[in-house]
């Protein structure tokens, strides 16, 4: 059976576990983030994933691997869901983690 990976890593990433998984990884391996004082490393590693799951839901809209919301409100309360998911389990993480 053929697997579509590009679908699997979009749903992985809106699932709120993968953003926090490829926040943290991106937390570990990109320069500047390394440099960053541990308040604000938790900071914007609570941004980052929110933003990369909101942004995971857009392109599993645009490609049809998720029901496109009906209405503006449907907009915003599905953004908001993935991005809160996304940062509380970034918050799970992070308590297992050193920053």
């Amino acid at each position: 059976m053929e697997e579509n990976l590009l679908k699997t890593a979009i749903l992985w990433l809106l699932s709120g576990g993968g953003a926090g998984v490829a926040t943290y990884f991106l937390m570990d391996e990109v320069p500047a983030l390394t440099k960053l004082t541990p308040k604000l490393k938790r900071f914007i590693s609570l941004s980052l994933a929110a933003v990369i799951a909101m942004l995971a839901f857009c392109a599993g809209v645009a490609l049809n691997y998720v029901p496109t919301p009906a209405d503006a409100q449907a907009w915003i309360e599905q953004l908001f869901t993935a991005g809160g998911l996304a940062m509380g389990l970034s918050q799970s993480i992070h308590g297992a983690r050193d920053l």
